[in-house]
């Protein structure tokens, strides 16, 4: 189960109930099965919003975009010394150079 911060405060009409704002589980024979069936209570109503695709993870469920938005930024940034991709460590933190 993963509760995040911000726990929403509504639990089948209850306002003074708390429930976590995300709650894990996969789905098994076509039903949704939670990691703990004991934080909704019977008739909480949900939203189902999958985590992967095909059994592959998928993270925020738009990496691609994500990389061809970060692949527009590559090689714009401009005074960094020629090694700084190898060496980032160095320049970030004082480690010793590769």
């Amino acid at each position: 189960m993963a509760i995040e911060p911000g726990d929403a405060r509504l639990d089948g009409g209850h306002k003074d109930a708390r429930i976590p704002s995300m709650i894990r589980g996969r789905v098994q024979n076509g039903v949704v099965v939670l990691d703990d069936p004991q934080v909704l209570r019977e008739g909480t109503e949900v939203a189902v919003k999958p985590l992967s695709r095909r059994g592959k993870r998928t993270g925020a469920g738009n990496g691609p975009a994500v990389s061809r938005a970060l692949a527009r930024l590559a090689g714009k940034a401009v005074g960094l010394p020629p090694d700084a991709a190898r060496n980032v460590d160095h320049y970030l933190y004082g480690h010793a150079k590769r």
